[in-house]
């Protein structure tokens, strides 16, 4: 998995971006287009993306994807989820259920490396 800090030992880092094109884009950008590999992920639509890099003068194996689809749903309860089934303006009022939709669970975690998430929005920042 990942080696602590300070040996000079490179570090594993998943990053999951929301969409596929941010995952490509912040690779892109943070890797400059040098020694940026590309290789297939578990769903065609999310690529990984490989990259060295350092963080504080620690080196790191930076990996990219992404994920698809939409992890919460929401409907109106009742009698308010058929399209003729109220006044429009009754639904400013109603309940709204959110759920996990039946058979999500793709996102799948490899390495975690807790504070990279400060530290990659600080070096995008400047």
């Amino acid at each position: 998995m990942a080696a602590s800090g300070g040996g000079g030992r490179a570090i594993r880092v998943l990053n999951v971006a929301e969409k596929p094109s941010v995952a490509k884009t912040v690779s892109g950008i943070l890797s400059r287009n040098q020694g940026l590999r590309m290789r297939e992920g578990r769903s065609r639509y999310n690529k990984i993306f490989e990259f060295n890099y350092t963080i504080q003068g620690q080196p790191c194996q930076m990996m990219f994807t992404s994920v698809t689809g939409h992890l919460m749903e929401m409907e109106f309860e009742g009698r308010y989820r058929k399209w003729h089934s109220c006044d429009p303006v009754d639904l400013f009022e109603a309940q709204i259920r959110k759920h996990v939709p039946e058979g999500v669970g793709f996102v799948e975690v490899y390495w975690l490396i807790s504070r990279m998430g400060d530290v990659l929005r600080d070096r995008l920042m400047n």
